[in-house]
């Protein structure tokens, strides 16, 4: 068998050490983005999600537009109509709080909302879905 000289076997092991770092580098990556695509999906119930980019409301899916944007409580709270970019439903109402990452739904999407549905939900936004109609209160007094 040949001799190598030294300077032959270093590139040989330099190239494959550089070889097995980046194959280590490509392996965290891909592991790390789908680690970071199941927290995401965790974080919300629903199997796909977008931002709405007008108004940064983190929608359950791309297929609407966000219209009739109204804001409360220095913009911690939001009431926004959700119209499909289709045609198939009519159109449905959310009411979105403000976090870190830009607004979550916590009530809707909807066209009619009971008062159980509201907990937490500040008085001046219930007081605005009321006013629009979209406040559905029981008659306790029917026999």
């Amino acid at each position: 068998m040949e001799d190598v000289n030294p300077r032959q076997r270093l590139l040989f092991f330099g190239f494959l050490a550089l070889v097995l770092i980046g194959g280590i580098f490509v392996l965290f990556i891909g592991f790390s983005h789908k680690k970071a695509s199941r927290q995401q999906s965790s974080l919300n119930d629903q199997a796909t999600q977008s931002v709405d980019t007008s108004y940064g409301i983190i929608l359950p899916n791309g297929g609407v537009n966000v219209e009739d944007v109204t804001y409360f409580d220095n913009k911690q709270w939001v009431v926004a109509n959700l119209v499909p970019k289709e045609g198939v439903t009519d159109a449905s109402t959310i009411v979105a709080q403000k976090q870190s990452d830009g607004y979550h739904i916590k009530v809707g999407p909807g066209t009619l909302f009971g008062t159980d549905q509201l907990q937490g939900v500040p008085d001046d936004v219930v007081q605005y879905l009321s006013d629009q109609g979209l406040l559905y209160i029981p008659d306790n007094n029917s026999d």
